[in-house]
């Protein structure tokens, strides 16, 4: 297959033509916010890369060696709606996966199969993660990625305008 320029979905290095998403970043920037065991956002419009951009943090990450880092879509776990018995469980089942997949560890899925699963589901995530850190001999990054729908956009902007204060000029 001839490569080509991607426009939908994440860019794969053998099949598509790319800028480095590594190289459109401060890498050392967030290398250090990593080393410094701190939580960043990665916000930009529709169809800039940020997808590509943690797959390929994530594999870099992965080919230094000093870390265990995975990458996980919880897109779906917005079908819940608000419905933590349901969102959550999405969201334990897509990490395991992602964990199982990315860092070629299936304990970690079966764990949260045979025994996640059955917690409440307010414990679940947390459990889950506590055991892929107890059992990692690394440490770990996981790299989230959602996309919030058109009418979550609208209503996250109707809750911030109204709980801002009326300014006086």
């Amino acid at each position: 297959m001839e490569r080509f320029f991607n426009t939908a979905g994440p860019m794969i290095p053998e099949d598509h033509y790319y800028i480095d998403p590594l190289a459109r970043v401060d890498w050392e920037d967030i290398q250090r916010l990593i080393r410094d065991k701190r939580y960043f956002v990665l916000h930009a419009p529709r169809q800039t890369g940020k997808t590509s951009t943690l797959l390929a943090m994530m594999r870099a990450l992965n080919k230094e060696g000093c870390y265990a880092c995975a990458y996980a879509n919880i897109e779906a776990a917005q079908a819940a709606r608000g419905d933590e018995t349901k969102g959550i469980p999405t969201v334990c089942s897509t990490v395991s996966s992602a964990l199982a997949r990315h860092l070629r560890q299936p304990e970690l899925r079966q764990w949260y199969l045979e025994e996640g699963r059955q917690l409440q589901p307010q414990d679940q995530l947390f459990q889950l993660l506590n055991y892929w850190t107890e059992t990692s001999d690394k440490p770990t990054v996981l790299f989230l990625d959602e996309r919030v729908q058109r009418h979550q956009r609208h209503s996250c902007r109707r809750r911030r305008q109204s709980s801002c204060p009326t300014r006086r000029h």
